[in-house]
């Protein structure tokens, strides 16, 4: 009996590849919300932008790796991680009420997540949806 078997792992929504963009006056000021991380500005590596927003990997000073993820429109960074190696960094944001300013949101339903994984050399992203039906909570 011959067959075949056809094994796929899921697939990211989007891979992004490093860009070689120098950061930001914006993108410099916003690190400094990450200070917490001890995040090396000198080692920040722009990515592609994905849905509105700008995603950077650094290194820390106690030689983590990090992801940092900023909206530019509405100056904020979003989210921040920093793991020792070999550990990828990850960082996920969520489309809730209370994120009312944040304009990334405004193509999901309520209760949809992000996951932005550092996979090697370039970042992952795992949309997922929330179920249909919660739709948008007004405000």
């Amino acid at each position: 009996i011959t067959g075949w078997m056809l094994w796929t792992a899921p697939r990211p929504d989007m891979t992004l590849h490093a860009t070689g963009a120098a950061p930001s006056d914006q993108v410099l000021r916003l690190t400094d919300y990450a200070r917490r991380q001890l995040v090396v500005k000198s080692t920040l590596t722009a990515y592609q932008p994905a849905l509105g927003l700008e995603v950077w990997s650094a290194q820390s000073v106690l030689g983590n790796d990090c992801l940092l993820v900023f909206e530019p429109v509405t100056d904020d960074l979003l989210a921040v991680a920093c793991v020792p190696p070999p550990a990828e960094p990850l960082v996920e944001i969520h489309d809730v009420p209370v994120a009312w300013m944040e304009r990334w949101t405004d193509r999901f339903p309520t209760g949809t997540a992000v996951r932005f994984v550092r996979s090697g050399d370039a970042v992952e992203v795992w949309i997922y949806e929330a179920p249909d039906g919660i739709g948008r909570v007004p405000g």
